[in-house]
């Protein structure tokens, strides 16, 4: 940020390697401001708390719709940013791509399988859920949705994380026989 500043940022407040609501908080006070910055989550309770650090606006995460998403990021644009007079948008929706699918589910069974800590438990149940949603797999955001609940409540995570492996192994093992 340092050497190019660009008009819009998109933070996913899902971050493995740090908190995207620090993130925000961060962004949000530079000096000068970056015009538009987005918080991105697959959980829709986090829209209160990604205005809150300081973000524009919010994006539910799946983003099924490119006009849709196109629309989010020239509503917050400043007036004299945005594109004047009638503009025809492409209804066309986002479908999941089955090897970045496939690369995700590999990332999911590469975490739980070389162990984890606590925060990446939080991380692995969110990014799964949030992969699960795009793709429409409702078994797996079923899992995903155990496992964060377990983690939140302080419950034993052992059950849930064994239930999302094994349905994580299940489709690994239809892509691969495909």
């Amino acid at each position: 940020l340092q050497v190019y500043r660009p008009s819009v940022i998109l933070v996913d407040v899902g971050l493995p390697d740090g908190s995207g609501l620090d993130l925000i908080k961060h962004l949000s006070a530079l000096t000068p401001r970056i015009n538009i910055i987005l918080g991105l989550s697959g959980d829709d309770r986090m829209e209160k708390k990604v205005l809150a650090a300081g973000a524009d606006g919010f994006l539910a995460k799946p983003i099924e719709s490119i006009a849709q998403f196109q629309e989010a990021i020239l509503a917050h644009l400043p007036p004299d940013h945005r594109p004047a007079g009638l503009r025809v948008l492409k209804d066309e929706y986002v479908t999941p791509d089955p090897i970045a699918y496939n690369d995700d589910l590999t990332q999911v069974a590469t975490l739980i399988n070389e162990g984890y800590d606590e925060r990446q438990v939080a991380y692995v149940a969110q990014f799964v859920t949030g992969v699960a949603k795009s793709a429409r797999d409702e078994a797996l955001v079923h899992a995903g949705e155990t496992l964060a609940l377990a983690h939140a409540t302080r419950q034993p995570t052992h059950q849930p994380i064994a239930a999302l492996a094994g349905l994580v192994q299940q489709r690994l093992d239809r892509q691969v026989a495909i």
